[in-house]
């Protein structure tokens, strides 16, 4: 899977990619170019890439800019700016939005996925909004139908309780345990949130039996996304309810 986000520039189009990505982009794209005789061009060192989170509001000096809608629900919009333009501490940060990212549990960028045997339901492409399903193919159709019933495993937000301020990243394929049985692999992880594949079954046993979740050698809370983020804050975590 690749994610890209397209916005018109002047007489050209400007393609917002997770660096690691661009090479497979060129790759995939120049076949296309060298028929239609136009060109791709490496951009990145040229622009400036932010982003305004809901409840944010950019600080706006006068300076160029472009702006367009983030098309996952509810994580606000991207905004480009040339990088010899001034720059402000006020601006949203690509962290602050990655971590609200993890916080819904969507994926920031499918380059997270690149070495991850996961469909487009197990990353929750549906949940955010990406999936047309008039334009997918008939089997992802009918899964998209029924999700639930088609899932053994799901991308799921995670939050971290740890015992000390300093705690492992939890990221690259790292177990996460109910007990002494693995129930699924951290992905992703920005502060105090991750996204974990989890196998649902195994989970909801364990939730189900209470027991506590680890990942690390850290207690973690496991939940269903929200777009409200309210279960994910780990406020029944097994740290909050001991402190």
């Amino acid at each position: 899977m690749i994610d890209l986000f397209v916005v018109s520039h002047l007489e050209d189009l400007l393609i917002e990619i997770d660096k690691s990505l661009i090479p497979r982009l060129f790759a995939l794209l120049s076949p296309h170019c060298e028929d239609l005789d136009v060109s791709a061009l490496d951009v990145s060192a040229e622009w400036r890439v932010s982003a305004e989170l809901p409840d944010q509001n950019n600080f706006d000096n006068g300076s160029a800019f472009i702006k367009y809608v983030d098309p996952r629900w509810h994580m606000g919009v991207r905004v480009l700016r040339p990088v010899n333009t001034i720059s402000s501490s006020q601006w949203g940060s690509e962290i602050k939005w990655a971590t609200h990212a993890h916080k819904l549990g969507f994926l920031p960028s499918t380059s997270l996925l690149q070495d991850v045997s996961v469909s487009p339901l197990e990353a929750g492409l549906h949940a955010m909004g990406l999936l047309d399903k008039n334009h997918l193919p008939q089997g992802l159709q009918a899964a998209m139908a029924s999700p639930c019933e088609c899932l053994d495993r799901r991308l799921l937000p995670m939050r971290i309780e740890p015992d000390d301020f300093s705690f492992p990243t939890m990221a690259g394929g790292l177990p996460v345990s109910a007990g002494d049985v693995e129930i699924g692999k951290a992905i992703s992880h920005h502060g105090l949130f991750a996204l974990a594949l989890v196998n649902l079954d195994a989970w909801r046993k364990a939730v189900a039996a209470g027991t506590p979740l680890h990942c690390a050698d850290q207690s973690v809370l496991i939940t269903w996304p929200s777009w409200l983020a309210q279960e994910s804050r780990g406020r029944g975590g097994p740290v909050a309810m001991s402190s």
